[in-house]
């Protein structure tokens, strides 16, 4: 029987050549207690890069909320608890691209002061630390949607954007496709559109 060694020997001289590099990576959460795992997924399993994918941030009281529904009684405050988590993260080095850094706003709530105080964390945070912002292309697949006094896509929220392009934080566009069809769709397209509309440093 065939070890996995063999059959990777077997299969590499069959990879067909690109004129670009590809590189191994993931999006991945954040835990303080996990800092070991992500110096073993680097240096062990010898992936290129761990790409921030923050989907939850901890409340005083230790639960955990999710950023995609920030409950009506915390409201906008949690912006602010979820943007010091991505600092947080971010200041560890681990990771050189922050996925959907706006993907709190898939929330019901307007625009407020702590919105603002939320955004500056993260951006000063991406500024201090070198990481490169993705801006999502799965938001748009979600479509316009009623939220607070808006309509919009949850993500990518125009205002954050904004923000981003009074600075020099360079920017990806990310399919994030959760199915291989969406690789690279009118969504992607039409990511690159705004990109160029909000004036965004692509890199």
């Amino acid at each position: 029987m065939p070890t996995s060694t063999n059959i990777l020997h077997v299969w590499m001289p069959a990879c067909p050549t690109v004129p670009f590099p590809i590189l191994k990576g993931l999006e991945i959460e954040y835990c303080p207690d996990s800092r070991d795992y992500y110096s073993f997924l680097l240096k062990e399993k010898k992936l290129d890069y761990l790409l921030l994918g923050q989907h939850y941030y901890q409340e005083d009281d230790g639960s955990y909320i999710s950023a995609f529904s920030i409950p009506e009684k915390i409201g906008t405050r949690g912006y602010i608890k979820y943007a010091h988590s991505v600092k947080k993260a971010l200041e560890t080095g681990y990771f050189p691209i922050l996925a959907h850094p706006d993907v709190f706003f898939n929330n019901p709530y307007s625009w407020d002061d702590n919105c603002e105080e939320a955004c500056d964390i993260i951006l000063n945070a991406a500024v201090q630390t070198g990481a490169v912002l993705e801006l999502n292309a799965n938001g748009i697949r979600k479509g316009i949607q009623s939220l607070g006094n808006d309509h919009r896509w949850p993500y990518p929220y125009a205002d954050f954007w904004k923000k981003v392009a009074k600075t020099s934080i360079p920017v990806l566009i990310g399919s994030d496709c959760h199915d291989p069809a969406f690789m690279w769709d009118s969504c992607v397209e039409e990511a690159y559109r705004i990109a160029a509309e909000w004036n965004l440093v692509i890199t």
